[in-house]
Parts: structure tokens; sequence; C-alpha cells
């Protein structure tokens, strides 16, 4: 069953240097085990809170919604 189980975990920070300057990456990857779908999505830092949100608005999102409706058809 899609969804029923979500993997995640939390990446970085990692620094990316380009020709615009430097930034750093902090991230949570959440990953559908029956499907093999992933969604990253940028955080601000790894608090408990913030993971909460950042997983809350990817799987409420009506673009997530949109697209896991057109993946599971």
């Amino acid at each position: 069953v899609p969804w029923k189980q979500v993997d995640i975990d939390c990446i970085g920070p990692w620094t990316v240097k380009t020709q615009s300057g430097t930034f750093y990456l902090k991230a949570l990857t959440m990953i559908d085990p029956a499907t093999g779908w992933f969604e990253v999505v940028e955080v601000e830092d790894f608090t408990a809170n913030c993971m909460q949100v950042a997983f809350e608005w990817v799987t409420i999102s009506e673009s997530w919604n949109y697209k896991m409706k057109r993946w599971i058809k």
C-alpha cells in the first residue's frame, strides 16, 4: 500500500560552491518503500518542529496530492 510506511532521513549540511557564491544545504528526504517514490525538501534546521512542518508541507500540499494520484494510477 503506497505511503503506508514512509522512511525519512536528514541530509546535510552540505556546502555547495557555485559561481554565484556559497550556500549550505540541509534537507529532509522521504521515501515510500512500496513504490520507490521520493521527495526531498530543504529545511532551515533539524529540529523536530521543522521536520514536522516539512513533512506536512510535502504530504498535504495540493501539488503532492496531484503527483501521487498520477503515480498510483
